[in-house]
């Protein structure tokens, strides 16, 4: 993905209110799942996923599926940077 696409994706991913909470449960750690984030937020699975990918896509999270799980971290580093912005 070339650097316009990167930004794209993003402030795509930063566009939307939902996922700034999941950023700041994930920065807190109270949060470490999709399963996690669907029983929080109480929308579906589909709705989740779709907020993870656009998240993953953005460089602000990573995902580690472990058996039928996926675990969810957040880029520490590229969240700090958009916190200070």
């Amino acid at each position: 993905m070339n650097d316009d696409g990167y930004q794209r994706a993003l402030f795509t991913a930063l566009a939307h209110p939902t996922r700034w909470k999941m950023l700041q449960l994930l920065e807190q750690k109270s949060v470490r799942s999709i399963a996690e984030l669907g029983r929080t937020f109480e929308l579906s699975h589909v709705a989740i996923t779709k907020h993870v990918i656009a998240l993953e896509k953005g460089g602000l999270i990573t995902r580690m599926k472990i058996g039928k799980y996926h675990r969810i971290e957040i880029n520490q580093d590229l969240w700090n940077k958009v916190l200070e912005l």
